[in-house]
């Protein structure tokens, strides 16, 4: 499953060599979010099946490469238009990171692929704590979505150009997978993690 969402956002981005209309590009972000929030989901889990005792070193491994995805994008896209001359194919150019992605994800997942057809499982419907991860994790998501898709335009409309704000977003990104790193670093020593949950939304 994690194998075909990695290629759903690889054919999403691809796609967007095709987004002369602004219904294309709001249509291939839509799939390419419905990718990542699948991805997002089922990483974690692989991570504990095939590394349970280096889970945090590869947590803390995949949320860097989920923010460099962000901020190498950011910095190299403007330039990349001016290159191409086409911003659609700029866009476009980044299925490349999905490809390698699926080329690394799919030996791992023919190899944990079930023997067996697995016991059907309960949807937590009425689970209190699961409605609280979720809201919690969807409203982290949903800011740091709408910070990378704003962040460079704001700049942009107080007179900064596009590579010059696509920069300021990368310093972001980096910064944040400097944070990424420490926490996740640190988090095993502490029995009590809601506190670094509360102050990552500060």
């Amino acid at each position: 499953a994690l194998a075909y969402a990695l290629a759903l956002i690889g054919l999403a981005t691809l796609a967007r060599i095709w987004a002369g209309h602004m219904t294309v590009l709001f249509l291939t972000t839509l799939i390419a979010g419905g990718g990542i929030a699948v991805g997002q989901t089922l990483l974690p889990g692989l991570v504990r099946k095939h590394f349970p005792e280096r889970r945090l070193l590869v947590t803390s491994l995949y949320s860097l490469g989920i923010t460099l995805g962000a901020a190498i994008p950011a910095a190299a896209t403007a330039p990349l238009r001016n290159l191409t001359g086409s911003w659609q194919l700029a866009l476009a150019f980044w299925m490349l990171f999905a490809v390698v992605a699926v080329a690394v994800v799919a030996p791992i997942a023919r190899k944990s692929a079930p023997s067996e057809k697995p016991a059907r499982v309960a949807l937590p419907w009425r689970d209190a704590r699961a409605w609280q991860i979720a809201l919690f994790f969807g409203g982290e998501s949903g800011m740091y979505f709408v910070t990378l898709a704003w962040f460079a335009p704001q700049y942009e409309d107080h007179g900064w150009s596009p590579t010059k704000a696509g920069l300021l977003l990368t310093l972001l990104s980096v910064a944040q997978a400097v944070a990424t790193l420490v926490v996740t670093w640190q988090a095993h020593r502490i029995h009590d993690r809601r506190p670094i949950l509360l102050g990552s939304l500060a």
